[in-house]
């Protein structure tokens, strides 16, 4: 009867231990404002017809090829990754001669001039084409005001400068770490005592 009752016990313990074996684990998820960057990230879409009747975009460009550019754009799949792409595809040239309409006082004198282009197969060749500024916002079905951040950090730093959007390290009121320490030094300091309600003590 014992050895029946050992072998039972036994069997019972392996079938938890397949039980708890089986148990899966929750997966971690991350937060929703990295999920909806993401998505953002790739679901940009093409836009309208500039209508150009200087360089004449989308007449050059044809639509198999806008398809293509959308798709690569939203294949980098990362804001910072994105910026490069498009940074690259911004040239950046100095005034040499400005045109003096108004007075010193009054003109709003600009310091550099910007030139746009897309990598398009055109007669089967990929290349070059330059594209006026509506059609480089459409073709990427990006806002104007984040192709202005491009050119300013174009010609402030000659670079693009990563994403600061989330990083708590810019906020001007964060606590320093000596800061931390000294709450933590200072905690450490004091004398602990027993609670008068204690779980030990009670019956």
């Amino acid at each position: 009867m014992s050895i029946m009752s050992d072998l039972n016990s036994d069997l019972d313990g392996e079938e938890a231990y397949v039980m708890h074996s089986n148990v899966k684990k929750r997966k971690r998820t991350e937060k929703m404002t990295d999920i909806m960057k993401k998505l953002r990230a790739i679901s940009h879409e093409s836009g309208e017809d500039c209508k150009c009747s200087r360089l004449k975009c989308f007449i050059t460009i044809c639509s198999e090829e806008r398809q293509r550019i959308i798709f690569y754009f939203n294949q980098l799949g990362d804001y910072n990754a994105q910026s490069k792409y498009l940074s690259g595809l911004i040239s950046v040239v100095p005034v040499q001669r400005r045109r003096n309409r108004k007075d010193e006082a009054d003109a709003n004198f600009h310091t550099f001039s910007y030139s746009y282009r897309v990598r398009a197969r055109v007669e089967n060749k990929l290349q070059d084409v330059s594209v006026c500024y509506k059609a480089f916002l459409s073709l990427h079905g990006i806002s104007n005001r984040r192709v202005q951040n491009l050119k300013k950090n174009l010609c402030a730093l000659g670079d693009t400068k990563p994403d600061g959007r989330g990083k708590h390290k810019n906020r001007p009121h964060r606590i320093s770490d000596v800061t931390k320490l000294k709450v933590m030094d200072f905690i450490k300091s004091l004398k602990g005592r027993k609670s008068y309600y204690c779980i030990r003590d009670t019956s």
